[in-house]
């Protein structure tokens, strides 16, 4: 194992129990832990009231093109629920198929189509997450990338405040910050 400075262990440790991800265990496949970061990020969302049409409709997490993913996702959130919302897996194949949703999820075989799918959601309060390598610098709010063998998150909160959501602060100093 790399050896990694002690505020990079800290922050990588404290950012793993935040997110509910166990450091003590062996690393789960990559969509899985995916997985999991994309359910949590919903405990660390606040989205306007008219993000929900209704007192309990559900928490929706999309994916574009990634099959695997959404089922992972599908084992990840079966029977949880968020301040009594259940939480609902979407699978699109296609960006022109996004619909409103609260998470989503651009696969990297999409990686093309993000600039796509972000006028599209212009304006709604979706967390939009990806891979691709300028995903938060060209309006994506998260984006996952691999350092040093580790799962990290770049996180653009211009533009989540844009599309009218409250990042927690303990996401934010977890990652890299970018405008």
């Amino acid at each position: 194992m790399a050896l990694l400075s002690g505020r990079t262990r800290v922050a990588s440790f404290v950012g793993m129990l935040l997110l509910g991800v166990s450091p003590l265990v062996a690393a789960p496949r990559d969509l899985d832990v995916k997985a999991v970061f994309l359910f949590r990020f919903a405990q660390f969302v606040e989205w306007p009231a008219d993000a929900f049409p209704t007192p309990d409709a559900p928490i929706v997490i999309a994916v574009v093109g990634e099959d695997a993913l959404a089922a992972a996702l599908d084992r990840v959130v079966a029977g949880e629920r968020l301040q009594g919302r259940p939480f609902e897996v979407r699978r699109y194949h296609r960006p022109d198929q996004v619909e409103r949703c609260h998470v989503l999820y651009i696969a990297p075989s999409n990686a093309g189509d993000v600039a796509q799918v972000l006028v599209r959601l212009r304006g709604q309060p979706t967390l939009t997450v990806g891979d691709a390598p300028e995903f938060a610098r060209t309006g994506g709010m998260i984006r996952f990338f691999s350092h040093q063998g580790r799962l990290r998150l770049e996180v653009n909160n211009t533009a989540a405040r844009g599309a009218g959501l409250a990042l927690s602060s303990k996401l934010l100093r977890i990652a890299e910050i970018v405008r």
